[in-house]
C-alpha cells in the first residue's frame, strides 16, 4: 500500500478544538497511517491551542452571542456536491443584507471573532488561491460551506468521516438526522445556532447558508427557522458523478489519516445521491411553496442576472435593484473564468443510469445510451 509522506504541518484537523479531535481518533480506534503520527501529534498540539482561544473568545463575546437574535428568515442554498452550490452562493453573497460565513470562519469557528482582524491584517491579502476540485478563486473572505466550520467545531457531521475513508463511516446518520435520538438532535441544533449566532453577532442581517448537507435537512432547518426560504439548484447527474469523484479525491488527500486509494469512493457516490435528493423532496412538501424555488446550473451559468432575480421575486427577498449593480460587477471580476468540464466514463454511465434515473427524467436531463449503444 502506498504510504503518504511524512509531514510535519497539523492536518486539516488542527484547526478544531482538542476534545472533538481527541474524540475522533479514538472512534475509529486511532486507525491513521503510522507513517503520519509526526503529524497527528503537531494537530493535537495545534488543537490544545484553539481549545485555548476558543475559551478566550468565549469570555468576552460568550453571552453576547447567545442574546443574539435572528431577526429574518434565513435563506438556504440548497443542492448536491458539484451542482453549482458555490457558483449561487457567491452570487447572492453580493447582497449586502446577507451575513454569511467566509473561509476564515470556517477555519476557525470557535475563535474567529477573536482573531479574524489580526489574521487578516497579517495575511488576509497574501491567503488567495483555488479550490483542488473546480479552480473557483478563493481568499479568506470569500463566502464558505458552513458544514465545514461545524465539522471543525466538532459537530457531528458526515464530513467528520472524511478522517478515515477507508473505515466503515460512523457519521453519515446526521447527513438527515432523521434517525439520529432527540437528545442529540438537541445538541446538534444547540451547536450549529451558536455558530450561526456568532456570524450575526459580528454582523448582523439575513443569514446566507449554503451546504449540500442542508439539502437532506429541510425537516429539522424548519423546525429551527419555520419561515425560512430554500433555493434549491440542480445540475445534470452524469457531470455530477465525475465531478465528485474529483472532488472527493481532492477533500480526502487533504483531511484523510490514511492512504489512497479510497476503494470505496464510487460507490459511496452512487449511494448518497439517492438519498439527498429523496430527502429534498420530502422536506419541501413542507414548506409553503412562496418560500421554495428551483433552478437549473445550466440556466444560472447561461443568464445568471436573470436567474438570481428570479430568485428574489419567487422568494420575496425584495431589493433586486440595488442588487443588480454588485451582481454585474461580480461577474465581470470572474473574467475568462470557466467551470471544468467533467465527464464520467463511459463505463459509469448505465450505473448512474440505472440508480440515478429517476431524478434524470424528474429534472428532464436526458438519459444517456448504454456503451455500444446506437
Amino acid at each position: 500500500m502506498k504510504q503518504l509522506p511524512v509531514d510535519l504541518r497539523p492536518l486539516w484537523w488542527g484547526r478544531s478544538n482538542l476534545r472533538p479531535w481527541l474524540r475522533l481518533l479514538a472512534r475509529q480506534h486511532y486507525a491513521f497511517e503510522r507513517s503520519l503520527w509526526p503529524r497527528v501529534l503537531r494537530t493535537t498540539l495545534n488543537c490544545a491551542a484553539v481549545s485555548a482561544l476558543g475559551m478566550i473568545q468565549e469570555v468576552f463575546h460568550g453571552r453576547d452571542i447567545r442574546r443574539t437574535p435572528v431577526d429574518h428568515p434565513p435563506l438556504f442554498v440548497l443542492g448536491h456536491w458539484r451542482s453549482g452550490t458555490t457558483y449561487l452562493h457567491n452570487l447572492l453573497s453580493q447582497d449586502e443584507r446577507h451575513t454569511y460565513p467566509t473561509h476564515y470562519d470556517c477555519a476557525a469557528p470557535g475563535h474567529f471573532l477573536l482573531t479574524a482582524s489580526l489574521v487578516h491584517r497579517w495575511r488576509g491579502a497574501a491567503v488567495k488561491g483555488r479550490r483542488a476540485m473546480d479552480n473557483v478563486g478563493v481568499s479568506l473572505e470569500t463566502p464558505a460551506e458552513d458544514e465545514v466550520g461545524l465539522s471543525v467545531m466538532g459537530v457531528p457531521s458526515p464530513y467528520l468521516d472524511s478522517a478515515f475513508p477507508n473505515q466503515p463511516f460512523l457519521y453519515q446518520k446526521y447527513l438527515d438526522l432523521e434517525n439520529v435520538p432527540r437528545q442529540a438532535r438537541e445538541r446538534w441544533k444547540k451547536a450549529v445556532m451558536r455558530f450561526w449566532k456568532s456570524l450575526l453577532y459580528r454582523r448582523p442581517g439575513r443569514l446566507l447558508l449554503k451546504s449540500p448537507t442542508h439539502t437532506a435537512r429541510i425537516k429539522i432547518l424548519l423546525e429551527m427557522f419555520p419561515d425560512a426560504r430554500f433555493v434549491h439548484i440542480v445540475r445534470n447527474p452524469y457531470p455530477v458523478f465525475a465531478s465528485m469523484q474529483k472532488t472527493l479525491a481532492a477533500m480526502w488527500n487533504r483531511t484523510s489519516l490514511q492512504s489512497p486509494p479510497f476503494p470505496g469512493r464510487d460507490e459511496f457516490i452512487l449511494a448518497t445521491y439517492p438519498l439527498l435528493m429523496d430527502r429534498l423532496e420530502a422536506g419541501r412538501r413542507l414548506v409553503d411553496p412562496s418560500r421554495f424555488h428551483e433552478l437549473r446550473y445550466e440556466d444560472l451559468v447561461l443568464d445568471p442576472i436573470g436567474q438570481v432575480q428570479a430568485v428574489y421575486e419567487h422568494l420575496d427577498l425584495g431589493g433586486f435593484e440595488r442588487v443588480k449593480p454588485r451582481l454585474e460587477r461580480y461577474l465581470e471580476g470572474l473574467g475568462s473564468y470557466r467551470a471544468n468540464t467533467h465527464e464520467a466514463s463511459a463505463a459509469f454511465d448505465a450505473e448512474i443510469t440505472s440508480r440515478w434515473g429517476r431524478f434524470i427524467d424528474h429534472y428532464g436531463y436526458g438519459r444517456r445510451p448504454a456503451a455500444g449503444a446506437e
